[in-house]
């Protein structure tokens, strides 16, 4: 395996849940065990909670201030907050400052991007997401979206 030294590029932003993701590493390129990105999520912005039964995620706040939903309670953080979201477990988050904010999002899993690329169109279409369509995508890639709670 060689080393990977990550060079942004904006051309690898997909747009997603009404934010922003980038992807710096890819399971392809960390021998199957690591997808690593940034996410830039707009005031109020956040996916619904869900759970996902095959990987585990952490979210570390680089700039802004979010809430994370998880063991049933939402907490607030700023910049170096950082939730560890185990797999099984009901878990959301969102931007809940005035300006964006971004995440560095962790998740040991080869399956997100795949969710994240078919979720592409479905969350931009002319009359807003297809959540039936996402919802069943989440399925496929072994997420459910369980009831909301925003903070």
């Amino acid at each position: 395996m060689k080393t990977v030294l990550h060079i942004p590029d904006p051309s690898t932003t997909m747009a997603c849940f009404g934010g922003r993701l980038r992807f710096f590493l890819t399971p392809e390129n960390s021998n199957g065990w690591m997808l690593a990105g940034m996410f830039t999520a707009p005031p109020g912005n956040g996916p619904p909670v869900h759970v996902h039964r095959d990987e585990d995620e952490m979210l570390t706040v680089i700039e802004g201030r979010f809430a994370f939903f998880a063991d049933g309670v939402w907490t607030e953080g700023g910049p170096g907050t950082t939730a560890f979201l185990p797999r099984g477990q009901a878990h959301a988050f969102r931007n809940v400052g005035d300006t964006d904010g971004k995440l560095q999002v962790l998740a040991n899993s080869p399956n997100l991007i795949s969710f994240f690329d078919k979720c592409e169109i479905p969350f931009h279409l002319p009359d807003g997401p297809d959540m039936a369509a996402i919802v069943a995508i989440a399925a496929d890639h072994g997420i459910e979206f369980v009831q909301d709670s925003a903070p």
